[in-house]
């Protein structure tokens, strides 16, 4: 290592020393209260860490937060988006799976299954682009619909597995948005997947027709008419309809159920900490 200039040395030495011969902090950097990078808004986003080692038989659930600027994901417009999307990656199916969605107001839940952290990274990487080039495209503007970074929990136990999905499937709950504007209690997300889930207390929907729409056409119409609005619905649904893949890991398949089937009516809430153990009392 060739020796450095008589410049370089006084500058380091002035630099980790000061008057006392005491080490001086650097200014410049280092762990400290306040450093790193700041928020650009009221939430913060996902740490910029390296992500663990992930494997093919632990599922993952994933957190997707919408821009301020998008304001509501609830819409029909969204619904679309990500129907596309889950079309997209399905070429993905042998190494990345998208099993449950459920799209709230301002962020989008998944349950996924990917053989390892690299094809994990590259499936949501191609189910955002193309989620979020078909909204732009159906509402009409430009920019960015999620944020640079989603938030990934691994899925290690069944009583795990079994609260990620009652989470994810019944989280419009934990939101209110599961009453309508009579105030009447609906039974499945709309902007879920939650029809094509098998492990509910009560079963599912009876037809594609009534679980997407909750109406059938009124016995008076005439049969041209009928014959229209039968195909636009079904049109509609086409559009509408997300696409997941059944679940090849234990857990997701049968290790959840250990623990229980889900009601439609139940209330997701995050898992409580456990309370400090008691103090000894002197005496």
């Amino acid at each position: 290592m060739p020796p450095r200039s008589r410049r370089q040395l006084d500058h380091t030495q002035l630099n980790l020393l000061t008057q006392d011969g005491k080490r001086k902090r650097d200014p410049r950097g280092g762990s400290r209260v306040g450093a790193g990078r700041k928020p650009k808004g009221p939430r913060s986003s996902e740490p910029h860490k390296t992500r663990p080692v992930l494997r093919a038989y632990t599922p993952v659930h994933v957190v997707l937060r919408a821009c301020p600027e998008v304001r509501n994901l609830r819409r029909k417009q969204a619904l679309r988006a990500f129907a596309h999307a889950s079309r997209t990656v399905l070429t993905r199916a042998h190494e990345f799976r998208v099993i449950h969605v459920s799209i709230q107001r301002n962020h989008v839940h998944l349950i996924i299954e990917a053989d390892n952290r690299m094809r994990l990274a590259r499936g949501m990487q191609a189910l955002q682009i193309a989620a979020a080039r078909r909204l732009n495209r159906l509402m009409r503007r430009r920019g960015q619909v999620f944020t640079d970074r989603y938030f990934a929990e691994q899925i290690l136990a069944p009583r795990q597995a079994r609260n990620a999905l009652a989470y994810v499937l019944n989280n419009w709950r934990r939101h209110g948005e599961h009453l309508n504007r009579e105030g009447a209690d609906r039974r499945f997300d709309p902007y879920a997947t939650g029809r094509a889930f098998s492990g509910w207390t009560t079963g599912t929907a009876t037809t594609p027709s009534q679980a997407r729409h909750g109406s059938r056409a009124s016995p008076t119409e005439s049969v041209g008419n009928a014959h229209c609005s039968a195909s636009t619905a079904h049109r509609t649904a086409a559009e509408t309809h997300i696409e997941v893949r059944p679940a090849r890991s234990w857990l997701l398949s049968i290790g959840w159920l250990r623990h229980g089937k889900i009601a439609p009516w139940e209330v997701p809430s995050r898992p409580a900490r456990p309370k400090p153990a008691p103090r000894p009392v002197k005496l």
